[in-house]
């Protein structure tokens, strides 16, 4: 049975923002880098072999909770790497 390229460009979209809300905002991922890579993978292909079909690409900051807010340091965090001579 051949898959609509259609539809599985839209299940591969819903499913990459759903990990990618667990990821940064929920902070618990449910797959591994390598399983998110090969969805991404899967979809960037075909959108190149169904341009027509391409989305635009999707945002999580709307999604963000309101945990994600700028925070002030007493004192300025400071790299521990060495300057460079």
């Amino acid at each position: 049975m051949k898959i609509d390229p259609a539809q599985r460009l839209a299940q591969l979209a819903n499913q990459l923002e759903e990990h990618n809300y667990r990821y940064y905002v929920l902070a618990e991922p449910v797959i591994s880098d390598r399983e998110y890579d090969r969805l991404w993978h899967e979809l960037l292909d075909l959108e190149e072999m169904h341009p027509e079909l391409r989305s635009p690409p999707f945002s999580i900051s709307a999604r963000q909770r309101p945990a994600h807010q700028r925070l002030s340091h007493r004192r300025p965090l400071r790299s521990h790497a060495q300057p460079r001579q």
